[in-house]
């Protein structure tokens, strides 16, 4: 059994007046500013991907589209490789 189940089958063994307090914490819950803020969050976060896909695709040809997305998908470097690089990567920057 799910928790929502469960959650179904206290509702339907509630008191009347034990459902009228489920009730008002639903809608409560419903017209919260947080759970619009997360929902806002969301959009707002998909939007700044598609703007930020868009200006990085803005300037490149097909082509130059096409070699860098083939060029991701040549090879397939494991975990501890990306570790190492980030570690030589690191090294780098700190000799500046």
């Amino acid at each position: 059994m799910t928790d929502l189940e469960a959650i179904l089958q206290a509702i339907d063994s509630m008191p009347v007046n034990d459902l009228d307090t489920v009730r008002q914490r639903i809608d409560k819950r419903i017209h919260s500013p947080e759970l619009h803020a997360q929902n806002d969050d969301v959009e707002n976060w998909i939007t700044n991907l598609h703007v930020a896909i868009d200006e990085f695709r803005e300037g490149l040809s097909e082509t130059e589209l096409r070699d860098i997305i083939n060029s991701m998908n040549i090879g397939y470097i494991s975990p501890k490789e990306l570790r190492d690089l980030h570690q030589i990567m690191d090294w780098a920057e700190d000799e500046d």
